[in-house]
Protein backbone atom coordinates (compact mmCIF):
# COMPACT_ATOMS: atom_id res chain seq x y z
CA UNK A 1 0.00 0.00 0.00
CA UNK A 2 2.93 2.36 0.61
CA UNK A 3 3.69 2.33 -3.15
CA UNK A 4 0.22 3.27 -4.40
CA UNK A 5 0.72 7.01 -4.14
CA UNK A 6 3.78 6.82 -6.39
CA UNK A 7 1.97 4.80 -9.08
CA UNK A 8 0.30 6.40 -12.07
CA UNK A 9 -3.17 5.08 -11.22
CA UNK A 10 -6.48 6.73 -10.39
CA UNK A 11 -7.65 4.00 -8.00
CA UNK A 12 -6.92 0.50 -6.72
CA UNK A 13 -9.42 -2.29 -7.40
CA UNK A 14 -10.00 -4.98 -4.81
CA UNK A 15 -12.12 -8.03 -4.06
CA UNK A 16 -12.09 -8.59 -0.32
CA UNK A 17 -14.40 -10.89 1.67
CA UNK A 18 -15.69 -10.08 5.16
CA UNK A 19 -12.81 -11.92 6.81
CA UNK A 20 -10.24 -10.03 4.75
CA UNK A 21 -10.32 -6.70 6.56
CA UNK A 22 -6.53 -6.36 6.63
CA UNK A 23 -6.20 -4.92 3.08
CA UNK A 24 -8.91 -2.34 3.79
CA UNK A 25 -7.30 -1.31 7.05
CA UNK A 26 -3.86 -1.18 5.39
CA UNK A 27 -5.31 1.08 2.70
CA UNK A 28 -6.94 3.34 5.30
CA UNK A 29 -3.71 3.61 7.29
CA UNK A 30 -1.46 4.12 4.26
CA UNK A 31 -2.36 7.78 3.86
CA UNK A 32 -2.83 7.36 0.11
CA UNK A 33 -5.27 9.65 -1.65
CA UNK A 34 -6.08 6.97 -4.25
CA UNK A 35 -9.42 5.29 -3.55
CA UNK A 36 -9.78 1.54 -3.09
CA UNK A 37 -12.86 0.31 -4.90
CA UNK A 38 -14.55 -3.00 -5.60
CA UNK A 39 -16.37 -5.75 -3.77
CA UNK A 40 -15.19 -4.90 -0.27
CA UNK A 41 -17.60 -6.71 2.02
CA UNK A 42 -16.34 -5.33 5.33
CA UNK A 43 -17.05 -1.80 4.10
CA UNK A 44 -20.74 -2.70 3.64
CA UNK A 45 -21.26 -3.02 7.39
CA UNK A 46 -22.94 -0.10 9.14
CA UNK A 47 -20.11 -0.38 11.70
CA UNK A 48 -17.32 0.08 9.14
CA UNK A 49 -16.29 3.60 10.13
CA UNK A 50 -16.13 2.68 13.80
CA UNK A 51 -14.05 -0.37 12.80
CA UNK A 52 -11.46 1.91 11.24
CA UNK A 53 -11.93 4.67 13.82
CA UNK A 54 -12.71 7.36 11.24
CA UNK A 55 -15.59 9.48 9.96
CA UNK A 56 -14.73 9.07 6.28
CA UNK A 57 -12.97 6.66 3.99
CA UNK A 58 -11.50 6.40 0.51
CA UNK A 59 -13.29 3.07 0.12
CA UNK A 60 -15.82 2.90 -2.72
CA UNK A 61 -17.69 -0.36 -2.42
CA UNK A 62 -20.11 -2.27 -4.56
CA UNK A 63 -23.13 -3.59 -2.73
CA UNK A 64 -26.87 -4.23 -2.89
CA UNK A 65 -27.83 -1.01 -1.19
CA UNK A 66 -26.60 1.48 1.35
CA UNK A 67 -28.28 2.11 4.65
CA UNK A 68 -29.14 5.75 4.02
CA UNK A 69 -31.03 4.92 0.81
CA UNK A 70 -34.73 4.14 0.67
CA UNK A 71 -35.59 0.45 0.62
CA UNK A 72 -38.63 -1.08 -1.03
CA UNK A 73 -41.17 -2.65 1.32
CA UNK A 74 -39.91 -6.15 0.36
CA UNK A 75 -36.29 -5.19 0.98
CA UNK A 76 -37.19 -3.55 4.31
CA UNK A 77 -39.15 -6.67 5.30
CA UNK A 78 -36.05 -8.77 4.62
CA UNK A 79 -33.84 -6.39 6.63
CA UNK A 80 -36.34 -6.60 9.53
CA UNK A 81 -36.32 -10.42 9.38
CA UNK A 82 -32.52 -10.44 9.29
CA UNK A 83 -32.17 -8.04 12.21
CA UNK A 84 -34.68 -9.99 14.33
CA UNK A 85 -32.78 -13.26 13.77
CA UNK A 86 -29.15 -12.14 14.00
CA UNK A 87 -27.69 -9.99 16.73
CA UNK A 88 -24.07 -10.40 15.67
CA UNK A 89 -22.15 -8.69 12.90
CA UNK A 90 -22.89 -7.64 10.31
CA UNK A 91 -25.82 -5.91 11.96
CA UNK A 92 -27.57 -5.57 8.60
CA UNK A 93 -27.54 -7.92 5.63
CA UNK A 94 -24.79 -7.35 3.11
CA UNK A 95 -24.31 -8.22 -0.57
CA UNK A 96 -24.59 -12.01 -0.46
CA UNK A 97 -27.53 -12.01 1.93
CA UNK A 98 -29.77 -10.04 -0.44
CA UNK A 99 -28.85 -12.21 -3.43
CA UNK A 100 -29.37 -15.42 -1.46
CA UNK A 101 -32.75 -14.17 -0.21
CA UNK A 102 -33.91 -13.20 -3.72
CA UNK A 103 -32.74 -16.55 -5.16
CA UNK A 104 -34.50 -18.48 -2.38
CA UNK A 105 -37.72 -16.53 -2.96
CA UNK A 106 -37.52 -17.13 -6.73
CA UNK A 107 -36.93 -20.85 -6.18
CA UNK A 108 -39.75 -21.17 -3.64
CA UNK A 109 -42.19 -19.38 -5.95
CA UNK A 110 -41.17 -21.53 -8.94
CA UNK A 111 -41.37 -24.72 -6.90
CA UNK A 112 -44.85 -23.78 -5.65
CA UNK A 113 -46.14 -22.69 -9.08
CA UNK A 114 -44.79 -25.55 -11.17
CA UNK A 115 -42.80 -27.89 -9.00
CA UNK A 116 -43.70 -31.25 -10.47
CA UNK A 117 -40.02 -31.81 -11.34
CA UNK A 118 -36.70 -30.05 -10.98
CA UNK A 119 -36.69 -29.34 -14.74
CA UNK A 120 -40.11 -27.69 -14.45
CA UNK A 121 -38.92 -25.62 -11.50
CA UNK A 122 -35.82 -24.47 -13.37
CA UNK A 123 -37.87 -23.58 -16.45
CA UNK A 124 -40.28 -21.57 -14.31
CA UNK A 125 -37.35 -19.74 -12.68
CA UNK A 126 -36.05 -18.81 -16.14
CA UNK A 127 -39.31 -16.91 -16.67
CA UNK A 128 -39.56 -15.41 -13.19
CA UNK A 129 -38.50 -12.06 -11.83
CA UNK A 130 -38.25 -11.04 -8.21
CA UNK A 131 -38.19 -7.41 -7.11
CA UNK A 132 -36.16 -6.59 -4.02
CA UNK A 133 -35.24 -2.93 -4.55
CA UNK A 134 -33.98 -4.19 -7.88
CA UNK A 135 -35.21 -6.79 -10.35
CA UNK A 136 -33.65 -10.23 -10.11
CA UNK A 137 -34.00 -12.42 -13.21
CA UNK A 138 -31.86 -15.14 -14.81
CA UNK A 139 -30.96 -15.96 -18.39
CA UNK A 140 -32.63 -18.93 -20.06
CA UNK A 141 -30.49 -21.56 -21.82
CA UNK A 142 -31.02 -20.04 -25.28
CA UNK A 143 -31.03 -16.39 -24.26
CA UNK A 144 -28.16 -14.10 -25.20
CA UNK A 145 -26.81 -11.43 -22.91
CA UNK A 146 -26.13 -7.90 -24.21
CA UNK A 147 -22.53 -8.95 -24.96
CA UNK A 148 -23.80 -11.68 -27.31
CA UNK A 149 -22.83 -14.60 -25.09
CA UNK A 150 -25.02 -17.14 -23.32
CA UNK A 151 -24.92 -17.38 -19.54
CA UNK A 152 -27.68 -19.87 -18.68
CA UNK A 153 -29.11 -19.26 -15.23
CA UNK A 154 -26.75 -16.40 -14.48
CA UNK A 155 -28.17 -13.20 -13.02
CA UNK A 156 -29.19 -10.56 -15.55
CA UNK A 157 -27.33 -7.29 -15.00
CA UNK A 158 -28.04 -3.84 -16.36
CA UNK A 159 -30.83 -1.28 -16.65
CA UNK A 160 -34.17 -2.87 -15.87
CA UNK A 161 -32.45 -5.72 -14.04
CA UNK A 162 -29.93 -5.96 -11.23
CA UNK A 163 -27.47 -3.09 -10.98
CA UNK A 164 -25.18 -3.13 -7.98
CA UNK A 165 -24.91 0.12 -6.13
CA UNK A 166 -21.60 1.84 -5.52
CA UNK A 167 -21.24 3.62 -2.23
CA UNK A 168 -18.81 5.96 -0.55
CA UNK A 169 -18.35 6.60 3.16
CA UNK A 170 -18.16 10.27 4.11
CA UNK A 171 -19.07 12.42 7.08
CA UNK A 172 -20.14 9.32 8.99
CA UNK A 173 -22.61 8.12 6.36
CA UNK A 174 -22.62 5.59 3.59
CA UNK A 175 -23.81 7.39 0.45
CA UNK A 176 -24.97 5.69 -2.75
CA UNK A 177 -23.25 7.36 -5.73
CA UNK A 178 -24.30 4.99 -8.56
CA UNK A 179 -26.55 4.02 -10.34
CA UNK A 180 -28.53 7.21 -10.65
CA UNK A 181 -31.91 5.70 -9.75
CA UNK A 182 -30.54 4.59 -6.36
CA UNK A 183 -28.10 7.44 -5.72
CA UNK A 184 -28.64 9.64 -2.70
CA UNK A 185 -25.48 11.66 -3.37
CA UNK A 186 -22.74 12.24 -5.89
CA UNK A 187 -19.21 10.86 -5.80
CA UNK A 188 -16.83 13.24 -4.09
CA UNK A 189 -13.09 13.10 -4.37
CA UNK A 190 -11.99 13.33 -0.75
Amino acid sequence: MNQIEEMDVDFVFGLVAEAGKAPLLAHEQSGTQKPLLGDLVASQSPAYLSDINSDSSLIIGRTFTTWGADLSSKAQEFVDIYESNYDSRPSKPTWAAFGAYAATQMYARARTEDGSSLDDTVETMENTTYDLNQTYSVYGPDEESPDGNAYPHDLKYGPGFFQPTWSQWRDGEQVTVYPEQHANGEYQKL
